[in-house]
């Protein structure tokens, strides 16, 4: 009653389906969401004060299988909905002044969610070097565990791709005091691509994460587990400004 019509979710996409038509029954297949298609995309403007505090806007837009990542949220009532929504993001100290949610209910369908939020002490000062979290809004934590003389073959029922974006306006009289990160890395299972660009006094953040689903070798498990080891070590970058 509430899903747009021919949405199918992650729960009957790329599934064997029968079709009863004029000329009998038919075996058919259901359309797949595809690693392109389940895109969460995000773009965020943040202030950083001088006494380290955050605040700013953040926009994401679900589309694919992701388009009901927040179903549960939107049917909350709007105080619980503020409660349950910091779950997904690992701000300390965070306080929501808006939170609003809005569908295209199309044939490609997608939720789009608004934050505004503040954070204080989100950055942490000792003495002339100031530190905070590059990315806060999207980390990978979760790293598979390492398996010796693994037997079975490596599945990926569902890929997706997550795309960030976030501009950060530093304190005045403040410059980098840490090695820009860039990394890029493009294995047959996924790919991650991350890059700081400091323009005047504000620092820009981009980052692309990327899971392919499909079957592979027990010999990439290893790699699997380098990879998302590398990818959480990136998310978890800490910023160091000092004083010019």
């Amino acid at each position: 009653q509430k899903i747009p019509f021919g949405y199918l979710s992650d729960f009957t996409d790329d599934r064997l389906a029968l079709a009863c038509t004029p000329e009998g029954g038919k075996l058919m297949h259901t359309p797949k969401y595809t690693t392109e298609d389940n895109l969460e995309k995000r773009s965020a403007d943040f202030t950083i004060t001088d006494t380290g505090d955050l605040e700013g806007s953040m926009r994401t837009a679900f589309s694919g299988a992701d388009y009901d990542d927040r179903y549960r949220i939107i049917q909350d009532a709007p105080a619980d909905r503020v409660k349950d929504i910091r779950k997904y993001y690992p701000i300390n100290n965070m306080n929501i002044s808006s939170l609003e949610y809005k569908q295209d209910k199309s044939a490609q369908p997608k939720t789009f969610e608004n934050i505004k939020l503040t954070a204080q002490e989100y950055g942490a000062l000792d003495n002339d070097k100031f530190y905070f979290s590059l990315n806060s809004v999207d980390r990978v934590d979760a790293v598979p565990p390492r398996v010796f003389n693994r037997l079975n073959p490596v599945s990926i029922t569902r890929g997706y791709t997550d795309e960030d974006e976030i501009t950060y306006t530093l304190p005045k009289g403040y410059k980098l005091g840490s090695e820009p990160l860039h990394i890029n890395i493009d294995k047959p299972y996924g790919s991650y691509s991350v890059s700081m660009l400091l323009n005047g006094d504000q620092l820009i953040y981009r980052r692309k994460f990327q899971i392919k689903d499909g079957t592979y070798s027990k010999d990439l498990y290893d790699g699997l587990v380098d990879f998302f080891q590398a990818v959480s070590d990136a998310d978890n970058y800490n910023v160091m400004l000092v004083k010019k």
